[in-house]
């Protein structure tokens, strides 16, 4: 808040001093200056308002200045609250993949246990062992 009031006094403050000096300057040139003594007067006229100049055009250097480092502020805040939503994006997004990842490492684990498991199943059948009843053998033809 201070700094809007602040800042529009000096604006204010500027614009009416640049317009104090546009109506100097009108006036000492329609001032005619015939002897000596209006000339030094003039001359000391003209360095005083160019001093006026001065301290209004550094006034307007410091606005400047002052603007560029809130710019530069503003932007920097810009800049840490993306990277921070971007940093929590990444994060975000690593996690759903580490689940993911997971889910897939533990299903295919669960294959291969699988796979192991009907190998050595096989490995028990071929090796003699029954799985279960043997079929009755089919009645002879013509008996």
């Amino acid at each position: 808040m201070r700094d809007r009031v602040v800042l529009a006094d000096v604006e204010w403050a500027v614009a009416d001093r640049l317009l104090g000096h546009t109506r100097t300057r009108r006036t000492m040139a329609s001032t005619p200056t015939p002897g000596e003594n209006s000339r030094r007067a003039a001359a000391r006229a003209r360095r005083i308002l160019d001093q006026d100049v001065a301290r209004v055009e550094a006034r307007v250097r410091v606005l400047e200045d002052y603007a560029a480092t809130v710019r530069a502020a503003e932007m920097e805040r810009y800049d840490r609250r993306a990277a921070e939503r971007l940093d929590a994006l990444a994060v975000e997004t690593g996690v759903d993949h580490e689940q993911q990842d997971e889910a897939l490492s533990a299903l295919v684990q669960a294959q291969e246990l699988a796979l192991r498991v009907a190998s050595l199943t096989d490995e028990l059948l071929g090796s003699g062992q029954p799985d279960g009843p043997e079929p009755p053998e089919p009645p002879e033809k013509g008996r």
